[in-house]
């Protein structure tokens, strides 16, 4: 079961458990980063495996540096156009093989959660379009 929520403070905390309740994913202290936007946006999960992305035109997401087995979440605010897309790099695995549509409207955020693997970053959108 992959749990997230937001606390009062806006921190993204991501849990993933068994069935039984028990916790697949050691717990980790989670740190925020604001990702610097540009034409290919890198992410360097050891400065967080929470990314700040504030996307101000069409681009790419590299493959993460970086990465420790576990979970990460990557919340995504539109500029105030909107309609921009994210083309993904190949260690993000997505159900039925398709990215997920990101929010069209000016300033909307989105938020996608992934679990590494050691192989591949398999990624859900859990929350589309909020405000």
């Amino acid at each position: 079961r992959l749990y997230v929520t937001k606390d009062v403070d806006n921190v993204i905390r991501v849990s993933v458990n068994k069935q039984d309740g028990t916790s697949v994913v050691a717990a980790a202290s989670d740190a925020t980063q604001t990702l610097t936007d540009a034409a290919t946006v890198n992410w360097d999960m050891a400065s967080g495996n929470i990314g700040l992305w504030a996307i101000g035109a069409n681009r790419a997401l590299a493959a993460p540096t970086n990465l420790v087995v576990g979970s990460s979440a990557l919340r995504i605010t539109q500029d105030a156009t909107g309609s921009r897309t994210v083309t993904w790099n190949a260690i993000f695995k997505w159900s039925a093989g398709a990215a997920p549509v990101l929010s069209t409207a000016g300033n909307a955020i989105d938020i996608v959660s992934f679990i590494y693997d050691g192989t591949s970053l398999y990624g859900s959108l859990v929350s589309r379009g909020a405000a």
